[in-house]
């Protein structure tokens, strides 16, 4: 993570090295957009994740990268590689076990540290499956060896019928997620929000 985030930061000084033609001096403020290296998800899992980041104010937004590490998409969710889901169980904690009763996933993570946060959708095959994911994937999470800090809290909810999305990170983030959760999808059923222990 630390790597991807150096490089990243690299490719945007270097952007600033080249020879730009002469603008005109302005006094209006000017945005700058980070380079988008994947396109933003489409699929179920991209908008349910979508539509929860839509609901943060931009002063409570933060750097955000989407999808997975190799192929992120900036400020934004992206989705999961089907064809890579090996790389599900390194980024998300996502429980091998449980590989077959994904049908698509999507993924947000914080630009600087996973372990401030990251969100997670999965659209799972059945209800059945929700069921066993939830598990699964709490006992993961919980069991997991990181490299740096464990983060403080979990969050597992169920988005209608066939969306799971699981959050971990600082007590702040996940207060925050939680309520943007639930304005976003005022249904959802919240089916963890526990400390994480180390």
């Amino acid at each position: 993570m630390k790597k991807f985030a150096a490089v990243l930061l690299g490719m945007l000084l270097l952007s600033g090295c080249t020879a730009q033609p002469e603008a005109p001096t302005t006094v209006a403020s000017e945005t700058v957009e980070l380079p988008i290296l994947g396109a933003p998800g489409k699929n179920g899992a991209s908008v349910v994740l979508g539509d929860i980041w839509a609901q943060y104010d931009p002063q409570e937004r933060f750097a955000i990268y989407g999808g997975m590490i190799g192929h992120p998409v900036a400020d934004a969710p992206g989705e999961l590689d089907m064809d890579r889901p090996m790389e599900w169980t390194v980024q998300c904690r996502f429980p091998v076990g449980c590989l077959s009763l994904a049908k698509q996933g999507a993924a947000i993570t914080h630009l600087l540290n996973e372990e401030l946060f990251t969100a997670v959708a999965v659209e799972v095959t059945d209800g059945q499956a929700l069921s066993v994911l939830e598990k699964d994937w709490r006992q993961e999470v919980q069991q997991g060896k990181r490299q740096t800090a464990l983060p403080q809290r979990l969050l597992l909810a169920q988005v209608g019928k066939g969306y799971l999305v699981m959050a971990t990170g600082s007590k702040e983030y996940i207060k925050t997620f939680r309520q943007k959760l639930l304005l976003a999808y005022p249904a959802a059923q919240i089916l963890s929000d526990e400390p994480l222990t180390s």
